[in-house]
C-alpha cells in the first residue's frame, strides 16, 4: 500500500508523529511519501504560516490563548467554517493534483490544517481515497470538528465523550494513542540515565518541557518550582530551539547540560533569592522578571 502522510510546517510535535508513522508502516512493508501540506499553497506560504505562528504563541501567549480558548467555544452552523478552514482552501487545488499524479492508496495527517485541505479537497473534487486524521492532543482542539475523516484517531479513550460532544460519530473514533519514537519505551536505568545525561545523581528532578519552539515562561517556572522543591532538587528545562530562553535561563544558573537540544539545570540550593534584571527582547517589547524571590 502506498500511503501520504501530511504534516504541517508549525512545530515539531506533529512532525514527529508524523515520522513515527512513517517508520511504523514502512517496517510492515508499505510505502510513504510525507510532505508538508502548507508548501502546496503559493510561494513562501509555508514559510509565512510557519512564521507567524511561531511568533503568536511564543511572543504574544496571553492573545494566542485567548484566541484558542475563543476557538474553543465557538459553535458553527451547519454551513458555516472557520477562517483556518478558509485560510487553508488556498493549498487544495495543487494538492488534489499531487494527490492524482501520486496514485496514493491512502493518506494520514497528525494535523488538522492538512485534514482541513482533506475535507474541502473532498467536497470539491468527490476524492474517494480514505484518509484519518490522528489527534496528537490529549483534547479535542478547535476545528477537529469541521473536520471529515474516514477515522479520527485519539490518543485515549477516555477523551470519546469530548470528541463526542463535538458531534463526531463514536463509530469513527479509533483511541489508538499517539505514534511515537520506539526509543521512547525504552526501559533505562535511573542512575545510567542521569549519567549519561550529566546530571546529578542525587535529589529530586523536575522537568519542565517547553515544545521544539521552546515558548512560555520557562525561567519564572523553574524558579517557582525551585522556591517550592527540596533543597537537593533541581529543574530541567527542554527549551527547544529557543536560543533567548536559553540565554536567559543560562543567566539564573549558567550551568548546562546536553539533553536534546538544550538542557538547563537550575539548582534549589543556587537559587537566588532575587533575580533582578533578566531582560527578554521580545520584538519591540522588553518584559522583566523580577522579584523572584523564596
Amino acid at each position: 500500500m502506498k500511503v501520504l502522510i501530511l504534516t504541517c510546517n508549525t512545530g515539531g510535535g506533529h512532525n514527529a508523529a508524523a515520522a513515527a508513522l512513517r517508520r511504523e508502516l514502512e517496517s510492515r512493508g508499505h510505502t510513504c511519501a510525507v510532505a508538508d501540506a502548507l508548501s502546496f499553497g503559493p510561494k513562501h506560504f509555508s514559510e509565512a504560516i510557519s512564521h507567524l505562528h511561531t511568533i503568536a504563541y511564543r511572543y504574544f501567549p496571553k492573545i494566542y490563548g485567548a484566541g484558542y480558548r475563543k476557538k474553543e467555544e465557538r459553535v458553527l452552523g451547519e454551513d458555516e467554517t472557520s477562517f483556518e478552514y478558509k485560510m487553508n482552501a488556498i493549498c487544495v487545488p495543487q494538492l488534489y493534483r499531487y494527490l492524482l499524479s501520486g496514485g496514493f492508496d491512502a493518506i494520514v495527517t497528525p494535523h488538522v490544517f492538512p485534514a482541513e485541505m482533506l475535507t474541502r479537497l473532498r467536497r470539491k473534487y468527490e476524492y474517494k481515497k480514505p484518509f484519518y486524521f490522528i489527534a496528537t492532543d490529549y483534547t479535542c482542539s478547535p476545528c477537529v470538528d469541521e473536520i471529515t475523516p474516514d477515522y479520527w484517531v485519539i490518543p485515549d479513550e477516555r477523551l470519546i465523550p469530548e470528541f463526542t460532544a463535538r458531534g463526531i460519530p463514536e463509530d469513527r473514533l479509533l483511541p489508538l494513542g499517539i505514534p511515537t519514537n520506539p526509543a521512547m519505551a525504552a526501559h533505562v536505568d535511573r542512575n545510567v540515565a542521569r549519567r549519561l545525561l550529566h546530571l546529578p545523581q542525587q535529589g529530586e528532578m523536575v522537568l519542565v518541557m517547553s515544545g521544539s519552539i521552546g515558548c512560555g515562561p520557562m525561567t519564572t517556572l523553574a524558579l517557582k518550582l525551585l522556591r517550592r522543591l527540596p533543597k537537593d532538587s533541581f529543574v530541567v528545562g527542554i527549551c527547544g530551539k529557543n536560543k533567548r530562553t536559553t540565554a536567559n535561563t543560562e543567566a539564573v544558573h549558567p550551568h548546562t547540560g546536553n539533553f536534546n537540544r538544550v538542557a538547563l539545570i537550575i539548582h534549589r540550593r543556587e537559587c537566588p533569592r532575587k533575580v533582578d534584571g533578566i531582560w527578554v527582547g521580545l520584538l519591540r517589547f522588553r518584559f522583566q522578571i523580577s522579584n523572584c524571590e523564596r
